[in-house]
């Protein structure tokens, strides 16, 4: 049997190592060593991608709802009793719900992208940094809509635009409590990139 005896010096102390042509090296994981398996680092990834798949598509269901209840044509009422149009905060209102909608289906789609092409499109640094610049600017723009469409709702009080804007109103709310969330874990994501 040939075996050979190289001598190694490890931290002051002199050991011998037998290496036989038969039997491979075998080597000892460092204990310090840390794999995503064992610390669980990849179902925590996975989980905070599915977190945010179900809280962008939320938003954009919910806002693309809340626009739509305003603006579906009611045959059956008449222009007179249904005039959202002449209120300008029910315009505004409508056009930050039409944007939420927006932003959250590209934020879904450029999700799916990055499950599927693992972030090749878009530098991830970047990606964070506007995520999370541009996530608290829609959550900013749906809750200031909505309140201030709240009081010319309460002054419509008894018709039919009432009862169409508080629904409109509740959907965006929620909406915006998703979006919001969306924010939080983008923010965590960034802090993660940049302090961890």
């Amino acid at each position: 049997m040939n075996s050979s005896v190289a001598p190694q010096s490890v931290s002051g102390f002199r050991t011998i190592v037998f290496n036989s042509p038969s039997q491979p090296p075998q080597f000892t994981p460092s204990p310090f060593a840390n794999s995503l398996a064992s610390t669980g680092g990849d179902s925590r990834h996975t989980a905070l991608r599915v977190s945010d798949l179900l809280l962008r598509s939320s938003a954009f269901t919910l806002s693309f709802l809340a626009a739509l209840t305003l603006a579906a044509p009611k045959s059956h009422i008449s222009k007179k009793q249904y005039p959202f149009e002449h209120y300008s905060e029910f315009r505004y209102f409508f056009s930050v719900v039409v944007i939420s909608s927006m932003y959250s289906v590209i934020q879904l789609l450029k999700s799916i992208c990055d499950i599927a092409f693992k972030g090749r499109f878009l530098k991830e640094k970047v990606s964070d940094h506007a995520t999370f610049i541009l996530d608290q600017l829609v959550a900013y723009l749906l809750i200031s809509s909505s309140s201030v469409s709240v009081p010319t709702a309460r002054k419509s009080k008894g018709t039919t635009l009432y009862t169409v804007a508080i629904v409109s109103l509740c959907m965006s709310f929620v909406a915006f409590l998703a979006v919001g969330a969306s924010a939080l874990l983008s923010g965590f994501k960034l802090c993660k990139r940049i302090i961890w």
